[in-house]
């Protein structure tokens, strides 16, 4: 399978919530460390209003937005641009796991294997299964 075109319009959609985002988590991380300093300052005059910063840090979040929406959507631009005369990146994808493929069957079969093996060699015996691990002496310390 090649991934030889990216759609600019789902480029931009994704990378403006991915920007939001961020952008909501440094006022968030922000606004904290501002109330945080404004209570643990001596001189609180010395700190400018909360107002004014939560504006400075709501102006710069909405240019990193649009900047990083825009540089993104450029890329995009960009990949579509060069997968045109390369053909695109060559991508495989795995099976599902609901429909395991040959390679997870055969470690499935494998697992299963080992893990009927396993009672035998830490000596439990059958009947011991049946009446649980306390009755083999399988509890902390025993063995």
């Amino acid at each position: 399978m090649r991934l030889a075109q990216v759609d600019l319009w789902s480029v931009a959609l994704t990378s403006a919530l991915v920007s939001l985002g961020l952008g909501l988590c440094v006022v968030v991380a922000v606004a904290t460390m501002w109330i945080v300093d404004d209570v643990m300052s001596p001189t609180p005059e010395v700190n400018p209003s909360l107002l004014w910063g939560l504006i400075l840090m709501a102006v710069t979040v909405m240019v990193e937005v649009v900047l990083g929406t825009a540089l993104a959507t450029l890329a995009a631009f960009f990949y579509n641009l060069a997968a045109q005369h390369t053909g695109g990146v060559q991508v495989t994808l795995d099976t599902d796991l609901a429909t395991p493929g040959r390679s997870r069957l055969a470690a499935l079969l494998e697992d299963e294997r080992l893990r009927s093996r396993l009672p035998g060699r830490l000596g439990v015996t059958a009947s011991d299964r049946i009446r649980g691990p306390e009755a083999a002496g399988l509890r902390r310390g025993t063995r």
